[in-house]
């Protein structure tokens, strides 16, 4: 996986069948790929991890919370809602 030695992991269950791509060296994420087999489609979602920068320093501004007095607030539907 992107010059990195990996080892595979694949998981099946009920609706769904995935593999982890892991570093076999640094144990990191490098790839996830799973197919929801019980979805009309078939949908595939696949993430690629890379750049990884353990214990890097991170101000400790990026953890401010002075926009979330502004959010707007949503009110979210329960997922067996009807549609309106």
């Amino acid at each position: 996986m992107g010059g990195v030695e990996t080892d595979v992991i694949v998981l099946a269950g009920s609706g769904m069948e995935g593999q982890f791509w892991i570093g076999s060296k640094d144990k990191l994420p490098y790839m996830i790929s799973m197919i929801y087999t019980k979805e009309p489609n078939r949908p595939r979602v696949t993430i690629d991890f890379s750049h990884w920068k353990v214990n890097a320093t991170i101000d400790a501004d990026r953890f401010n919370t002075a926009k979330i007095a502004n959010a707007i607030k949503v009110d979210f539907a329960h997922r067996d809602a009807p549609l309106k």
